[in-house]
């Protein structure tokens, strides 16, 4: 099993090793110019589908460090936005460790 955890610590869990930052990162565009209603419901969206890109990406990089779980992850989001169009940005990092 794989744990990934805002916290620092895993109830029952004794970290064996610090292996170092892992971190992940997902995007994608949003169609701007569109009623604010369609414009809201489409980047919660598009929100939740980069978070869920940052994190899987996060797993595989910390997966090849060796680590098993992720530790203090923090995520951020950016936006860009140029004639019509937007990008949305998400990143997330942490510290990849060995628990047992």
């Amino acid at each position: 099993m794989f744990f990934i955890t805002t916290t620092s610590a895993i109830q029952d869990k004794k970290i064996v090793q610090y292996l170092g930052i892992a971190s992940g990162e997902g995007s994608d565009y949003l169609w701007i110019g569109v009623p604010s209603a369609k414009l809201a419901s489409d980047t919660k969206d598009i929100m939740k589908k980069i978070k869920r890109q940052a994190l899987d990406e996060l797993t595989r990089h910390a997966e090849s460090m060796g680590a098993n779980a992720v530790l203090d992850v923090q995520f951020s989001f950016t936006s860009l936005s140029q004639e019509g169009t937007g990008e949305l940005l998400a990143s997330a990092s942490g510290t990849a460790v060995v628990v047992e």
